[in-house]
């Protein structure tokens, strides 16, 4: 299934770690990535990517605009958690993905990192484990069925 996936980490060394345990899995099959970057909220509360792939380009969501219903300094920035690659413009189903940015505001806590990645998966709990045993916490969306 196509899915948009974020993974949440404390901290940046173990969103790397992530990141490459994800990569590793493609290598081997178990995922195709479409795009996928790293996102970290600062302890000023900006949001920044920290890291995306140069080969795989990103563009926000049609339609996050009107997920950004936020009070005003909250939201700064949080955006950008709707980043994700995709191949060809898609329709989708705002409140899905409405719903699924306001999750990440919730976990997007100072100082957290979160990669964000745009995949097909066929065995998302296998993905899960590989990403929960670097402590990170997994969130995703189907954009497909």
């Amino acid at each position: 299934m196509h899915y948009l996936l974020a993974v949440v980490f404390d901290e940046e060394a173990k969103a790397n770690e992530g990141k490459l345990a994800l990569l590793q899995w493609e290598a081997e099959g178990g995922v195709i990535i479409h795009g996928y970057a790293l996102l970290a909220k600062r302890s000023d509360g900006s949001v920044t990517v920290s890291y995306e792939d140069e080969h795989r380009p990103f563009f926000t969501f049609p339609g996050t605009s009107e997920c950004d219903n936020a009070p005003s300094g909250e939201a700064s920035g949080l955006a950008a958690v709707a980043v994700v690659s995709l191949p060809v413009p898609t329709p989708w189903d705002n409140s899905r993905i409405c719903s699924f940015i306001e999750d990440m505001r919730k976990v997007m806590l100072p100082d957290r990192v979160i990669l964000v990645a745009d995949i097909e998966d066929e065995w998302p709990i296998a993905t899960d484990r590989r990403m929960g045993s670097r402590g990170g916490i997994v969130f995703r969306r189907i954009l497909e069925d």
